[in-house]
């Protein structure tokens, strides 16, 4: 399972905000990319949720009548470049989910001075970040790069995307050489795969889920890229105090030693102030890991 693969398959709740989307005020539609404009206003979010599907990803996208077949509970915005709508379906009214389906779309091609970055691709293409839920427990993010053919956005590449801890996309923007960079939420067995070879011999008896935390209310980090380069890892906010409160046994059931092991050595890494690492600086402590909590031997 690698972090730079996981597009289109699957947002600590997809920044927690994302999870349930608050309305804000209504932003100019001059902020807006002429790309993601309409008849000069910002195209309806329910473009993108009739042309969405978990089986086959992101078809076409026809940028007119995109209501149709919708109750609109809201719109919404969070900021300049986004817009959102909660929503739910024609004959379904009285949606019996968990919580109210929402799609969500916001133009990345910035800086994190909110400055239009061009892209450096001469294609025409520009990214999107997609957040949205069907309603279920799951929050999901998809960064994506299109392309504007007449009154038709054309998906070109699926850059990365996941649900919540697993892969979701917390951040994407552009750097000032025209450059996607983007951060995504991992897993402490997100961790391992991040620090070395999906193939290392000992790892075909670690097992996510059984012996590592993999599932998507798992988050411990965020893995950072630009453009295809792994760039670092950050360790999350308040993680030395979430770790440090976990209840074990004592002794520790076998089933749990490995993730109370690796519990340990990030707890260590946090009171020492390391929160955020280099690719090289990671490598090395997943070395460490791999000795300490994972039974690798030395010459594996």
């Amino acid at each position: 399972m690698k972090i730079k693969n996981l597009m289109a398959v699957f947002l600590l709740g997809l920044s927690l905000a994302a999870c349930k989307p608050e309305a804000s005020a209504e932003t100019s539609s001059s902020a807006f990319p002429p790309e993601l404009l309409l008849n000069g206003q910002p195209i309806d979010p329910l473009c993108f949720e009739k042309s969405n599907s978990m089986e086959s990803g992101m078809g076409d996208i026809a940028l007119q009548n995109c209501a149709d077949g919708f109750v609109v509970k809201e719109y919404f915005s969070k900021g300049p470049y986004d817009r959102g709508a909660v929503f739910t379906y024609e004959g379904d009214e009285d949606f019996a989910g968990m919580g109210t389906p929402y799609m969500q779309y916001r133009y990345a091609g910035i800086d994190e001075n909110m400055t239009i970055i061009p892209a450096k691709e001469a294609d025409g293409r520009f990214p999107v970040l997609l957040n949205w839920s069907g309603g279920g427990t799951g929050h999901f993010s998809n960064l994506l790069w299109l392309k504007r053919e007449g009154n038709v956005l054309k998906p070109l590449q699926g850059v990365t995307g996941g649900d919540r801890c697993n892969g979701g996309v917390v951040e994407a923007l552009m750097n000032k050489d025209g450059q996607l960079q983007y951060a995504v939420n991992i897993t402490p067995y997100d961790m391992v795969m991040l620090g070395g070879d999906a193939e290392r011999p000992f790892m075909q008896s670690v097992k996510a889920f059984e012996d590592l935390d993999a599932c998507a209310a798992c988050c411990t980090g965020t893995a950072h890229f630009t453009g295809d380069e792994f760039t670092g890892v950050k360790l999350q906010d308040g993680l030395k105090d979430y770790l440090s409160g976990r209840d074990y046994a004592d002794p520790v059931p076998p089933e749990q030693e490995k993730q109370a092991c690796f519990d340990r050595l990030l707890v260590l890494q946090a009171e020492s102030g390391q929160m955020e690492f280099t690719p090289d600086n990671w490598e090395t402590f997943i070395r460490e890991v791999e000795h300490v909590c994972l039974g690798r031997v030395e010459g594996e």
